[in-house]
């Protein structure tokens, strides 16, 4: 496709609309990213419109493709045209969301969207009741599947990854992630990676990688003071938070979150779907997205107290705290913390130190 035609695509059109508007701020870095999903948009049409005209390819086919592609797993299609996706990472605040949603807006057909926790939560939920498996049948043949803040942080999932997406990526799914790492970067100190390194070839095989490059953390730069983050050493709620929880919930009580099976969370003030629940609760706990979900169910605003510094001997914590805010974040939670220190300054370990930048400005963002 001609640069010209890339200028006329309805997703460019859009994008150069909302900032002649003042509705974004104008930032050379994203215009190849833009281009390249507008381009990527109007393939997805195009193959939309040939699937019309000649219709899906029957079982057979399909059953003769997937063989075809377990041995020779470059160069296939499978009927209508076989159309790459895209990997995208950048620094936290970039602005990869919102050129997703952009996308989104501008393809003409139904998208399968997940932030990458949920998705791989409905994954493990799926083979649990099937009794193992990689099969995601609940994404169609030839379907787009987007996913969000893509990261691999356990074993369990990393060695998930190349099986699953191979039988995605051989169904003709056209896949597109978000994330803060480049493809080499996913999983490095993760324990037996070498069994993960397939994934990465795959997803360069499969997906154009682009970088949004640039530093600029659009989150914080149009943030404001931090009302909802207070800064406290102690291990329990400080006066001010507390003040502030029984404003908002007069009558708060302790409970006790059922989240599955015989576990429960320790609620340490509850009202008016508000709680108040401990760091040490929530990150110091075998805890995990499930437990996270568990909470965004029951409640819409959340004080979280008694965050501390957290070096590397604390990553198994920080990495909690990192799937907590995500969930947060991504469900609309209303938070209100207390930590030891400013976001930027709660991670002192080194190995997931770019993971935690995430975090932090998430955490600047919601408390703003």
């Amino acid at each position: 496709m001609l640069s010209t035609e890339v200028n006329e695509t309805p997703m460019f059109v859009a994008w150069q609309a909302m900032v002649a508007a003042g509705k974004l701020e104008s930032d050379i870095a994203q215009y190849p990213v833009v281009k390249a999903f507008a381009v990527l948009a109007s393939q997805l049409h195009a193959r939309q419109l040939e699937i019309d005209d000649r219709g899906e390819p029957n079982a057979l086919d399909r059953f003769a493709y997937w063989i075809h592609h377990q041995l020779f797993p470059e160069g296939t299609t499978l009927g209508a045209t076989s159309i790459k996706g895209i990997y995208l990472y950048g620094s936290v605040g970039r602005g990869k969301s919102l050129i997703m949603k952009t996308f989104l807006d501008h393809i003409g057909m139904e998208a399968h969207r997940y932030h990458f926790h949920q998705f791989i939560q409905r994954v493990h939920a799926e083979r649990n009741t099937k009794g193992g498996g990689e099969k995601i049948d609940w994404i169609p043949d030839g379907a787009l599947l987007c996913l969000d803040e893509f990261e691999i942080t356990n074993v369990v999932d990393a060695m998930l990854m190349e099986r699953m997406f191979r039988q995605l990526w051989a169904r003709r799914v056209v896949v597109v992630f978000t994330t803060n790492l480049p493809p080499d970067d996913q999983y490095t100190a993760g324990l037996q990676r070498e069994r993960f390194l397939p994934f990465i070839a795959a997803v360069k095989r499969e997906c154009t990688v682009l970088n949004l490059a640039g530093d600029d953390d659009f989150r914080r730069k149009h943030g404001t003071e931090q009302a909802g983050y207070v800064i406290s050493a102690a291990s329990k709620p400080p006066v001010v938070l507390q003040e502030r929880f029984l404003a908002l919930a007069p009558k708060a009580h302790m409970c006790r979150l059922r989240v599955e099976g015989d576990r429960y969370i320790n609620v340490h003030r509850t009202a008016n779907r508000c709680a108040m629940i401990s760091f040490d609760e929530l990150c110091n706990k075998p805890r995990g997205r499930a437990d996270y979900f568990a909470v965004v169910r029951a409640f819409d605003v959340l004080y979280l107290f008694g965050i501390p510094k957290l070096d590397e001997t604390q990553r198994n914590a920080a990495t909690r705290l990192r799937e907590l805010v995500d969930v947060l974040y991504d469900c609309g939670v209303q938070v209100v913390v207390s930590a030891a220190a400013p976001a930027d300054a709660l991670y002192t370990g080194h190995s997931a130190r770019a993971s935690f930048h995430r975090t932090a400005s998430r955490l600047t963002e919601m408390t703003a």
